[in-house]
C-alpha cells in the first residue's frame, strides 16, 4: 500500500464493512454491470464504505489533528444498519451517482448513525472546516456516471427491479480514510480507526 508523504492529504471520515458485506455489495454491482452502457465507473469491492464527512485536501498538520480529535473523543455505541435499496443521486431519472441506501435497523440505530455523523461534523469544525450544508443521507456509492452522460434504460430498469439480499450489518468502528487519486481510480488507506462503544 502506498505510503503518505505528501504535503496535503485528501481525507474523509467513514464507516467500513466486514468482508462478507463487501462481497455481498460487490455481487449487487455485478448484477448491474451487464446493463451498463460503459458510462458508469463502478466502485471496486475494496473501496466500499459510507462517507460520514468529506474533509477535502488537508495540510499535514491539520490531517494529524483530524486523526487526534477522533482518538480523544468518546464515541457512540455500535449500531446495526440494513440496506434499503438502490437509487440515484440527485435522482434515478438523471443520476450522477448510483447508490445503495442504508438506514438503522431500529430507532436507536437510527439515532446512533445520526450521532456519528454529527460527531464527525463537529470534528471537521474543530479542525477549522466550515459546516457542511448538505443533508446527510447514509449510502454506499456503487458507481459514478461519467460527466454529461445518461445511464441506459436497461440499467435504470435493472436498478428498479433488482431484489437486494444483503444481511444487516453491525458497525463497530469509525475510520479516517486517506484517498490517493490516480488514472486507475481512487486508492484508499485507513489512516485511523477507533472502536465504537459497546
Amino acid at each position: 500500500m502506498r505510503q503518505s508523504n505528501r504535503s496535503t492529504h485528501r481525507a474523509f471520515y467513514a464507516l467500513t464493512f466486514p468482508r462478507s458485506t463487501e462481497a455481498a455489495i460487490a455481487n449487487v454491482i455485478a448484477e448491474l454491470c451487464p446493463h451498463d452502457n460503459k458510462i458508469v465507473r463502478w466502485t471496486p469491492e475494496r473501496n466500499l464504505h459510507v462517507t460520514l464527512r468529506f474533509l477535502g485536501e488537508l495540510p499535514t498538520n491539520i490531517f494529524r489533528e483530524a486523526r487526534q480529535v477522533m482518538k480523544q473523543t468518546e464515541l457512540p455505541h455500535t449500531c446495526h444498519l440494513h440496506f434499503k435499496g438502490i437509487n440515484g443521486l440527485p435522482s434515478l431519472s438523471r443520476p450522477n451517482v448510483i447508490v445503495l441506501d442504508l438506514e438503522g435497523v431500529t430507532e436507536e440505530d437510527q439515532t446512533q448513525i445520526a450521532s456519528l455523523q454529527l460527531l464527525t461534523e463537529s470534528f471537521a469544525q474543530t479542525i477549522g472546516l466550515k459546516q457542511e450544508e448538505r443533508a446527510f443521507r447514509p449510502h454506499v456509492t456503487l458507481g459514478r456516471v461519467r460527466r454529461d452522460q445518461q445511464i441506459s434504460e436497461s440499467l435504470r430498469s435493472a436498478i428498479k427491479n433488482l431484489h437486494i439480499v444483503i444481511p444487516e450489518v453491525e458497525i463497530r468502528d469509525l475510520v479516517l480514510i486517506e484517498s490517493f487519486l490516480s488514472r486507475e481510480g481512487a486508492e484508499y488507506r485507513i489512516a485511523e480507526k477507533c472502536s465504537l462503544s459497546w
